[in-house]
């Protein structure tokens, strides 16, 4: 095995050799990245590979060269991609395939892609390690607002997970490409990449792209700032985010994902730090596969979702949502001041000038609900106000309703526009006698 801060590890028999110091720090390289072009095809024999690596190796240490802090690790970040060129190239050693390739992260789905043809066209690479890994099935149970917010609950707990371990690192690691590897690493655990030892090193630096300006904001704060980044607030706006761009069975998506992670940047601003950078950069790592095995791993803390704002899509057609939420005494969502006021224990009243609350719904897109509701009382009726979110407000008159008490059912109340409903506050006004609510359903997009 290499000598002197060697990174670099290869399955036998391949090893990188020893090398030696150079003699004093040379010019930076003035290229920005390993495989920039213009560049060169070269041949040379298999076995030559463990020198040419460990000939690279000086290249990557602190020492090796002049200029400003930034160019020097800027020139080591590119060695050390160089030698994990060659060492991908010692997988297909004998030259069976002559095709030489340029390797990119796809801004698309974040896999690692390469090129044949100068990056005219992209494929799949085979050592891609989200393509490696194995997603886990997903979570149990019907789709839905409950299974949606449980799955990012799931996330979140992850997440959380990964930003301890992280700050764990800070004040250990100096040398900013050894931190950006122990990032990378840390989240490899939920990719189930099979392997070890050379196959999760060439993952490392296959990764780095995606965690280096997240280590350059890290390296230069302590543990106690860069935990003092992540309030209850940010972590909130994180769920909800995620709760947001998830598929009704709890899964995500490639659009999901990429949504997902640039609105943690583009959303989550607070403190005196960059957290969304921070969490942007740790979805971006995980992946699809990453993100979605997330999803799996039961939290032990749960918060509701139902204060996240998703907004509807112009796609839906709404139906009736064929769950009905009851309005019985028994029902602690329903906070009436009447209690005891009901018909055949089936309907909950509403006494003039009082109200109901149904809250705790499940969050879902809708564009109206119907109710079945009954009146008793002789004089003209102002009718029901119906606050929808707290905010929204729509009155139903209830003309020409019977007042002897006999129930009217599926009073439908359309809304202007689809929106996600999570509570709805029915007042009584202007009735001689009581308002009685029986049954909500919600014409809600399905999942």
């Amino acid at each position: 095995m290499a000598g002197k801060n060697s990174k670099i590890t290869i399955d036998d028999p391949l090893l990188v050799f020893p090398y030696s110091p150079t003699y004093k720090p040379s010019p930076v390289p003035t290229v920005s990245a390993a495989c920039e072009a213009p560049y060169v095809d070269v041949r040379f024999a298999c076995a030559l590979i463990p020198y040419v690596l460990g000939a690279l190796e000086v290249w990557c240490w602190e020492d090796a060269f002049i200029g400003t802090l930034e160019e020097r690790t800027l020139a080591r970040r590119i060695f050390r991609d160089l030698q994990g060129v060659f060492a991908m190239a010692s997988k297909n050693c004998g030259c069976e395939d002559e095709k030489t390739f340029i390797y990119r992260i796809s801004p698309e789905n974040g896999q690692i892609e390469r090129s044949s043809d100068g990056g005219e066209t992209w494929e799949t690479s085979p050592d891609d390690p989200y393509s490696l890994g194995t997603q886990l099935p997903p979570l149990a149970g019907a789709p839905g607002s409950v299974k949606m917010c449980q799955a990012a609950n799931n996330v979140i707990q992850q997440l959380k997970g990964i930003q301890q371990r992280w700050s764990g690192w800070l004040g250990t690691i100096t040398d900013i490409l050894e931190f950006e590897e122990k990032l990378v690493l840390e989240v490899l655990a939920l990719l189930f990449v099979p392997g070890e030892g050379g196959v999760i090193a060439d993952i490392i630096t296959r990764l780095i792209g995606k965690v280096i300006e997240t280590a350059n904001d890290m390296i230069v704060v302590t543990p106690e700032e860069y935990d003092g980044w992540f309030t209850a607030d940010v972590w909130e706006q994180a769920l909800c985010i995620l709760r947001c761009n998830i598929n009704s069975d709890g899964t995500f998506d490639a659009g999901g994902w990429q949504r997902s992670r640039d609105q943690m940047e583009e959303q989550i601003t607070g403190g005196d730090g960059t957290p969304g950078n921070s969490i942007k950069c740790m979805i971006d790592s995980l992946g699809v596969v990453g993100l979605n095995n997330a999803t799996t791993i039961k939290s032990p803390i749960f918060i509701a979702c139902t204060d996240c704002d998703c907004g509807c899509g112009d796609g839906c057609e709404f139906q009736w949502s064929g769950v009905s939420y009851a309005c019985k005494p028994a029902d602690d969502l329903w906070l009436f001041n009447a209690p005891d006021c009901d018909i055949s224990a089936t309907y909950r009243c509403i006494p003039n000038g009082q109200e109901g609350l149904l809250s705790g719904l499940p969050g879902d897109c809708a564009s109206g609900f119907r109710y079945s509701v009954a009146r008793a009382g002789g004089s003209p009726s102002t009718g029901i106000t119906i606050l929808i979110n707290g905010t929204d407000t729509i009155v139903d008159p209830m003309a020409g309703m019977a007042t002897d008490g006999t129930p009217q059912p599926n009073r439908v109340i359309n809304f202007e526009t689809p929106r996600v409903v999570n509570s709805i506050r029915l007042t009584c006004s202007g009735v001689a006698g009581n308002v009685y609510i029986r049954e909500l359903e919600f014409s809600i997009c399905p999942p």
